[in-house]
């Protein structure tokens, strides 16, 4: 792929373009449980986060969505995607009001995730470190996420 690092004849590490696209995430998440069963979980957390956000933020690319912010959070990604994309736009029936209302829910989990990796990963230096339970637990809720972008955007 694309973002495998390579050394040059120097010594030097060379990093091709990355491209945030779903067979990038799936293989970051898929590393985020290696690291997790065979090391530890504290920077899984934060890679499954840095991969999806990018996936999310590249997908509004794709899609000509703006966001006017000057750094926006994954949350904001998420909000344009499921309010604006033509491709992500969802039934207003009474008979999927449930699915509407989880779906309206990941946003704010998606703040959730966000603190959980600010505040309690390796992406800045914390004193709680979220254990591998709730680690395993988190880098799924970032693959569900991944899976239903990716099957409502896929055209």
């Amino acid at each position: 792929m694309s973002w495998i690092h390579q050394i040059n004849g120097q010594g030097l590490v060379e990093i091709n373009e990355l491209v945030y696209n779903f067979e990038f995430v799936q293989e970051t998440l898929d590393q985020c449980q290696t690291l997790i069963s065979q090391h530890n979980c504290r920077s899984a957390i934060d890679r499954a986060h840095t991969a999806l956000h990018g996936y999310l933020k590249e997908t509004c690319k794709k899609a000509d969505l703006q966001i006017n912010l000057s750094n926006p959070k994954i949350q904001d990604y998420w909000s344009k995607l499921k309010q604006e994309h033509p491709l992500f736009l969802i039934e207003h029936s009474q008979s999927h009001l449930p699915i509407n209302q989880i779906v309206n829910a990941i946003a704010k989990m998606l703040e959730n995730l966000n603190e959980i990796r600010n505040n309690r990963s390796f992406s800045h230096p914390n004193e709680e470190i979220i254990n591998e339970p709730e680690a395993k637990f988190v880098i799924n809720l970032f693959r569900s996420i991944l899976q239903y972008v990716d099957q409502k955007v896929a055209t």
